[in-house]
């Protein structure tokens, strides 16, 4: 089977605002699941042609998405019932250059996006720059088109990530912030990096973020969730504050050992100068209700403000190695508060974890 991209129409996506009442969730501005847009599957075929720039029609597909009678999409629970996620994978050989494709759309939007070299190489329709560098920037340079021709949305984010990459003479190793975006490249072997994270008030927010990854100098994945995500608001307690808060749900929280020969509350010794590592994140809500409950209305496309503690024992206590606190910067509400390690897990003396 020979696959072309003749004839396939780009379709304006209609953006219609559906609220959900519910504990705990919200639902952000979708596109209804049957509204008029291209699929996933057309979508991430648009991306391998128009982006990366390979030539499909000299292509054969070995391996389809699932078969018509098969759900390629789902709303799973973890994502409060309320996201589409679509999935879309291929398989193509040409003339023993042998590729895999698999992409994943969340509400009609793509999330991540990667290809498998199996063997040989790359077939495009025209050659590429030699240099990653001049690479990446096609490829940017490319993909700012095809989100103002695919997506209905706001992609102006865009454009200050190209000026950061034509500012640029080479793609060694980098670090730098301008305005709310931080570049970064890193390398290591034969794959590079190049990532634009959302940074607000010195808050690095990895999770809405675009990343390109190169591999054996030839594009390998993307990584886009700055449209997807937005932020509901940064932490109103500090790294002291949150300390305090941990540490006394620590000491007063409940510690039950239960195991074939003991069930039975157990007084905690003093973690006042206990070893402990603190992270900080702005995470999206999961509803994942043993781990992750909060007590307002949170949206599964929206980063809040995370704290997280692990106090650790001197010496274990029935197999357990301290006590870990989650704690949400914006309300100051604890999460959980329970014991973990179990037989013979160690925790570090350092104060700070990163």
């Amino acid at each position: 089977m020979t696959l072309t991209l003749k004839g396939l129409a780009i379709v304006v996506v209609v953006v219609v605002s559906l609220v959900i009442g519910g504990f705990a969730v919200v639902v952000s501005n979708v596109p209804p699941a049957d509204s008029a847009e291209l699929t996933a599957d057309e979508k991430a075929l648009e991306f391998l042609s128009s982006v990366v720039g390979l030539d499909l029609a000299k292509y054969t597909l070995t391996s389809p998405t699932p078969p018509p009678d098969r759900a390629t999409y789902s709303y799973p629970p973890e994502l409060c019932g309320l996201v589409k996620q679509e999935t879309s994978s291929y398989d193509f050989e040409a003339d023993g250059n042998k590729i895999t494709t698999n992409g994943i759309f969340f509400n009609g939007q793509m999330g991540f996006f990667k290809i498998y070299t199996m063997s040989g190489a790359y077939i495009y329709a025209e050659p590429p720059a030699t240099d990653l560098l001049n690479q990446a920037k096609t490829i940017l340079q490319r993909y700012r088109a095809y989100a103002t021709q695919v997506y209905d949305t706001d992609n102006s984010y865009l454009e200050p990530m190209q000026n950061m990459l034509n500012s640029i003479s080479d793609l060694s190793p980098a670090n730098i912030t301008v305005g709310n975006v931080n570049f970064q490249v890193s390398e290591n072997e034969n794959r590079t990096l190049i990532q634009w994270i959302y940074t607000e008030n010195g808050v690095s927010m990895k999770y809405k973020r675009l990343e390109l990854a190169f591999r054996n100098n030839a594009f390998e994945s993307i990584i886009d969730n700055w449209r997807i995500y937005s932020v509901g608001g940064l932490s109103v307690i500090n790294s002291e504050e949150a300390y305090k808060l941990a540490l006394d749900a620590a000491q007063n929280c409940e510690f039950r050992i239960v195991n074939d020969q003991v069930n039975e509350v157990v007084t905690l010794p003093d973690l006042s100068d206990a070893g402990y590592q603190m992270w900080f994140n702005m995470v999206p809500y999961r509803n994942e209700t043993s781990d992750m409950p909060s007590k307002i209305a949170r949206d599964p496309l929206t980063l809040y403000p995370y704290w997280q503690f692990y106090f650790y024992f001197k010496e274990e206590i029935g197999g357990y190695s301290g006590i870990q606190v989650g704690i949400w910067g914006d309300t100051k509400e604890i999460i959980y508060c329970s014991g973990f390690g179990f037989y013979g897990t160690s925790g570090p003396t350092n104060e700070e974890g990163t």
